[in-house]
C-alpha cells in the first residue's frame, strides 16, 4: 500500500501506519472493530493506539460506556515531520563534529563542457566571498553557456552580497560586477592559469579543446589557495 510506505517514511512503524489508515477509513470505532480489520491482535492494538495518542494521530471518546478511537487530521502528520527535522538539527552540530573529526582525503569532481562550467556558476552563488586567479577572457566563454545569463547572475550575486576579488592577467578583460574587487597580475604571468576558489572548495579550469574543470572539495587545500591568492594580491601594488 503506497499511504502505508509513505507513512513508514516519515517515522511511523509499520502497524501504526495500518492502524491509522483504517480509524481514517472506517471512522469512530473500538479496539475489537480495528482488531477484525486489522488482523492484529486486541493486546497489540492497545499499544499501538498508545504510540499513536502520543504522537497526536488518534484521538478516543467514551460512548455508552465503550471507548471509541478516532484519526486525528492528516495535517497532524505534517508536525511529526517537523520534530523529526528539528531532532536532527538540533544533533547536527555534533554529527558535523563527528564528519569533521576524521582526516578524509580531498573529493575530487570532474565536470566538461559548458554545461559543467555553467553547474560550477551555479555552485559559487552559495558563497559569500570568490577568490578568482583568472588569465583567461570569461565572458566569452560564459557566452558559449546556453540558457545562461551573464546579468542575471551578477544580479543574484548582488542580492547575496557576494564578494569576489579577482587577479587577471593585463591582455584580458575582467567581468566588471557589484562587490567586485581588480588587481592586474605582471605580464609575465601564466595566462592559460584560471583557478576560483571558495567555501571549502577550488575549481581549475583547464581550457582545452573540450573545457575540463576539476573541483576539489576540502577545507585544508581551499584555504591554502586562499592564502596563495591573498599573498599574491597583497604584493600588488
Amino acid at each position: 500500500m503506497v499511504n502505508r510506505e509513505v507513512l513508514e517514511k516519515i517515522g511511523l512503524s509499520r502497524n501504526e501506519s495500518e492502524i491509522y489508515l483504517i480509524l481514517l477509513q472506517i471512522g469512530e470505532s473500538t479496539i475489537y472493530n480495528i482488531s477484525d480489520y486489522s488482523k492484529i491482535s486486541r493486546p497489540n492494538i492497545y499499544d499501538i493506539i498508545k504510540k499513536l495518542q502520543v504522537r497526536g494521530l488518534v484521538s478516543s471518546i467514551i460512548k455508552k460506556s465503550k471507548k471509541y478511537f478516532k484519526a486525528s487530521k492528516p495535517e497532524n502528520l505534517l508536525y511529526i515531520l517537523k520534530d523529526n527535522e528539528t531532532n536532527l538539527l538540533n544533533i547536527l552540530p555534533k554529527l558535523n563534529t563527528l564528519y569533521n573529526s576524521k582526516d578524509s582525503p580531498p573529493t575530487i569532481e570532474v565536470f566538461q563542457g559548458s554545461q559543467g562550467l555553467k553547474i560550477i556558476m551555479n555552485d559559487m552563488l552559495k558563497a559569500k566571498e570568490i577568490l578568482v586567479f583568472n588569465g583567461v577572457d570569461m565572458k566569452e566563454v560564459l557566452d558559449q553557456i546556453h540558457g545562461f545569463h551573464l546579468e542575471k547572475y551578477l544580479d543574484e550575486k548582488k542580492k547575496k552580497k557576494i564578494k569576489t576579488k579577482i587577479l587577471y592577467s593585463q591582455d584580458i578583460k575582467p567581468i566588471k560586477g557589484p562587490n567586485y574587487e581588480y588587481k592586474k597580475i605582471p605580464k609575465n604571468s601564466p595566462g592559460c592559469v584560471n583557478y576560483w576558489t571558495y567555501n571549502d572548495r577550488v575549481v581549475i579550469a583547464i581550457w582545452s579543446k573540450e573545457l575540463l574543470f576539476i573541483r576539489i572539495i576540502d577545507v585544508n587545500v581551499a584555504k591554502t589557495y586562499k592564502e596563495s591568492i591573498n599573498l599574491i594580491w597583497k604584493s600588488i601594488k
